[in-house]
């Protein structure tokens, strides 16, 4: 299809976005690709392109987006790579697939379509066995310093909340996982200014967890707001991500608290922006029934999320987000008082 769009426009500079044969056939989870190597696997967006029979989009740039201050933006991208070193950090060399084996030891790696939380070959799918095997490049999103992505050549034969409330569909990327709410401590750690420096532990659903999930929902909104990738936002939690911010939008975003908000706005807007044409609901912000069925397998065999504890811990993220807590819509107050009212004219 990209090879035929290509040679029918004549342009090679032309960039493609398409879904294959799962979207054609409706798989609820299919993927869209673009350029055949970045991967859209939020929401099942190729089943949305495969049911109003649209193959691919093809589109081409005239002009590169401008920054708000030029010269400073660049002097920020400078900085991250001055200050990154690839050689010690795990993205680069291993790809996101090397956290794979945490994830197994945790008994939290998803396996089976969720009936299961371990797999046993991982080892074999794990970025540590991929570098040693059919690693060939490590490609990257449009300058990225970090270069996470695996570019292989194989043989021819061959986190309830988040998942629940995302704006996007069951997303992992919404939030951190349960595990890095257990490593809170109260020096050092990248979320401590956010005030979230007690362990938690990752099979309580309370309402400590709930403002763990809704603190760093924030700063994840806040990363897509600006364009910066949620494995490297850590490390830049503070003077980068600021001088980005400033040097890119002309906004001044400085502490903490400001950047949570600018998350905590593109949350509401998008919520609103999204719920209210379509009439959802509380009743939409479900999970699948396996997630309430016991893991079965792993160090965390027999392991389920409760429903009551689910709607409970539901209930006080309304609360906390300013949302009705019976229907789950943002009211008029709380869009008001960020500053995104428009959302409810849509």
């Amino acid at each position: 299809m990209q090879d035929g769009l290509l040679q029918e426009l004549g342009d090679k500079r032309i960039r493609v976005l398409q879904t294959g044969i799962a979207g054609e056939r409706g798989v609820r989870f299919a993927a869209i690709v673009n350029q055949l190597k970045h991967f859209h696997g939020r929401g099942g967006l190729g089943a949305v392109m495969g049911a109003k029979r649209l193959k691919a989009i093809a589109v081409r740039g005239s002009k590169p987006p401008v920054a708000a201050d030029k010269e400073r933006a660049r002097g920020s991208l400078t900085w991250f790579k001055e200050h990154y070193d690839r050689t010690k950090d795990r993205f680069h060399q291993l790809g996101s697939a090397s956290g794979l084996l945490a994830l197994e030891a945790s008994g939290i790696l998803p396996t089976r379509n969720f009936r299961d939380g371990s797999f046993e070959h991982a080892r074999a799918i794990s970025g540590q066995k991929m570098a040693e095997t059919i690693l060939v490049n490590r490609g990257t999103c449009y300058a990225c310093a970090v270069a996470c992505k695996r570019e292989v050549e194989a043989p021819e034969n061959g986190l309830s909340l988040a998942y629940a409330l995302s704006p996007t569909g069951a997303d992992h990327m919404e939030a951190p996982h349960d595990p890095l709410y257990a490593g809170f401590h109260p020096t050092g750690h990248p979320m401590g200014p956010l005030g979230l420096i007690e362990p938690l532990d990752p099979l309580v659903l309370d309402a400590k967890k709930v403002r763990a999930f809704f603190v760093t929902q924030q700063v994840w909104s806040s990363y897509n707001s600006i364009g910066m990738c949620d494995f490297v936002g850590r490390r830049s939690m503070a003077s980068s991500w600021s001088r980005w911010s400033r040097t890119s939008t002309r906004h001044r975003l400085e502490h903490e608290p400001l950047r949570a908000n600018e998350g905590r706005r593109a949350e509401q807007h998008a919520r609103a922006s999204l719920q209210l044409p379509r009439r959802l609901h509380a009743g939409d912000d479900v999970l699948p029934q396996r997630m309430h069925e016991g893991i079965g397998n792993g160090p965390l065999k027999g392991e389920r999320i409760d429903p009551v504890e689910f709607l409970a811990a539901r209930r006080v993220y309304y609360q906390m987000a300013g949302w009705d807590p019976e229907t789950g819509r943002p009211t008029a107050a709380k869009l008001a008082e960020l500053g995104v009212e428009e959302a409810l004219a849509r």
